[in-house]
């Protein structure tokens, strides 16, 4: 009996630059849903229950931030991936709004737009990392 692959397309097509950014701008628009959910929940919560509607992220900030070098580092993970995700999930949307205009639409400005929405989103949280490191 013949072991065949159960998915050869994977093995002969190369990634294409349009559908990489598709897959990794869902993966991020369904982080970014769930971290506006908790940033909101945490916002409720805290008005209903202290009246300061800062209250909690200040106090995650100070916890994260201010307890241990390794908690330090888990906040500046924690913030790299959500302004990754926010810029990556931003720049494809902006991306499928230019495409649902007929604009950009052929391969070379497709790939031109997923290369700036890759330098993009990574250069992001280097910048809001090193400018927060620096307060």
């Amino acid at each position: 009996m013949v072991k065949r692959p159960l998915s050869p397309h994977l093995s002969i097509y190369k990634p294409q630059m349009t559908s990489v950014t598709s897959i990794i701008g869902r993966l991020c628009g369904i982080y970014t849903y769930l971290f506006v959910i908790v940033a909101l929940w945490m916002i409720i919560v805290s008005i209903y229950r202290y009246n300061n509607p800062t209250m909690p992220i200040y106090m995650l900030v100070m916890l994260l931030k201010g307890s241990s070098p390794i908690l330090t580092v888990i906040y500046y993970i924690i913030t790299c991936i959500t302004v990754f995700c926010l810029t990556f999930f931003s720049g494809t949307m902006i991306r499928h709004i230019l495409w649902d205009h007929d604009i950009a639409l052929n391969v070379r400005h497709a790939n031109t737009i997923g290369y700036f929405i890759m330098i993009s989103s990574i250069v992001a949280p280097l910048y809001v990392v090193a400018s927060i490191a620096t307060l």
